[in-house]
């Protein structure tokens, strides 16, 4: 019984140590950041933390790595990530640093309590419009709310503000650093909108016509002759049977009602004028062909 538990205890150890492939990654990382060959040294350092995520290392040095290439969220984002999977490192003071040195290099505004925070944590909270923050239930302030201190550990925060959806976040507030959390509400069901709409104005027919076809759309005509438009200027087409379609450019104005009073005109004259004059261009056109070929045959005659 006694061998087994060793047994068990070892192979617990074991499991615990950092596999070969993870430090490879690792130190060549190291290695190519200390050589100030950073692009290499990124994907050295970004593999090291896929292997293993709850590793602090591969988060600080992608920390400092962003620091020296000026990328302050990168920096703030991984240099915090380290300090909630490992805790109790030693480097933890070095990491609070890095990550107080970027917060102040992104133009944050800094922590200004009388006292450092040590274990302690802070919170700062904006939102792109002033909002009121909640924490647990209990109001906490109104955005933007500076650097404050707080108790470490998860918070329910929501953020609202009349005629917007509310913000509901969980955030893990890190001991010994500013926690930035921005929100950004959008408009809600509640929210006016009304400057925004675009109303529909009327067009009024004195009759229903056979169809109506607006900017080349056929369109239902309902009960009273009234339909609704966009604003805007339209191409309307009345079409009836045996009658020249009306076609006019109409102007709508939202929420006015535009009537018209097209003049249909009968088809079936037109028509027969047309017919007439094909008949008669064709007739003048044989006289014509005959015409020139009398005029050949004479000219042969002659010759």
């Amino acid at each position: 019984m006694r061998s087994l538990l060793l047994v068990i205890c070892l192979a617990g150890v074991a499991s615990a140590q950092p596999s070969a492939d993870f430090k490879k990654e690792l130190q060549a990382g190291i290695d190519a950041f200390r050589l100030g060959k950073y692009e290499e040294a990124r994907a050295y350092l970004t593999r090291a933390r896929t292997i293993d995520r709850k590793a602090g290392d591969p988060h600080r040095y992608l920390a400092a790595l962003s620091q020296a290439e000026k990328m302050w969220e990168e920096c703030m984002a991984s240099a915090r990530e380290a300090l909630l999977v490992e805790p109790t490192s030693k480097e933890v003071a070095d990491t609070r640093k890095l990550h107080a040195a970027c917060r102040s290099a992104a133009g944050l505004p800094p922590y200004t309590g009388e006292d450092e925070l040590g274990d302690f944590a802070a919170i700062a909270i904006t939102a792109n419009v002033q909002a009121t923050v909640k924490i647990r239930g209990l109001v906490f302030g109104g955005t933007p709310i500076a650097p404050r201190p707080i108790a470490p550990g998860r918070l329910a925060i929501d953020v609202e503000k009349g005629g917007y959806a509310t913000a509901h976040l969980d955030v893990d507030v890190v001991p010994g650093i500013v926690t930035d959390v921005r929100v950004d509400l959008q408009p809600g069901e509640d929210a006016v909108r009304v400057p925004l709409a675009r109303k529909s104005g009327h067009l009024i027919l004195p009759a229903k016509p056979a169809q109506l076809v607006i900017d080349g759309v056929a369109t239902q005509v309902p009960e009273g002759n009234k339909v609704p438009v966009s604003p805007g200027i339209h191409l309307i087409e009345i079409r009836d049977p045996g009658k020249d379609a009306w076609r006019r450019r109409v102007a709508i104005i939202a929420e006015q009602d535009r009537a018209i009073t097209p003049e249909l005109v009968d088809s079936g004259p037109r028509e027969r004028r047309r017919k007439l004059g094909i008949t008669l261009t064709g007739g003048a056109a044989v006289l014509l062909g005959l015409g020139v070929a009398a005029f050949y045959v004479s000219s042969g005659a002659s010759d």
